[in-house]
């Protein structure tokens, strides 16, 4: 008898997990792609592999997939097998140990020449008092002139 894993992790992220059905979508939308992609390699979901898993992930990269969506299909994976190593129907999870895809920082922002320049001046309002053992003197303003 062939069961039904994806109907039964449904009916665990609603009752058990208390998930929205939005996540609870999103999760299988990604287990539908894992499927697929072990159907077309004739490998049922029940018997994928660490590799299978890392070769779909890298599908879906080149797919298009942004790194924080890929991370999310992993996720779901993770979740997925864990479910299944905990129903005993499988004795180790595939997806133990695999790092997620990392989405790229942003870089810092800088303040353009005209204004950084401006913000690199001795701190006016104290000259006139005497400096404490040379802390004020390296003292500069790092904010804007006018602030």
């Amino acid at each position: 008898m062939n069961r039904n894993w994806l109907g039964e992790y449904e009916v665990y992220l609603r009752v058990e997990k208390g998930l929205s059905q939005n996540s609870i979508s999103a999760y299988l939308l990604d287990l539908k792609k894992l499927s697929d992609f072990a159907a077309r390699k004739n490998i049922e979901l029940t018997e994928v592999s660490r590799d299978i898993i890392l070769s779909w992930n890298q599908a879906l990269r080149r797919a298009g997939l942004s790194a924080r969506s890929a991370a999310r299909a992993l996720v779901a994976a993770r979740g997925f097998f864990h479910f299944l190593v905990n129903d005993r129907v499988l004795a180790a999870d595939p997806t133990e140990n695999l790092e997620s895809p990392r989405p790229f920082k942003p870089l810092p922002r800088f303040l353009p020449n005209t204004k950084s320049i401006g913000c690199c001046r001795p701190r006016c309002r104290h000259s006139a008092r005497k400096p404490r053992q040379g802390h004020d003197r390296g003292s500069l303003c790092f904010w804007p002139e006018g602030q």
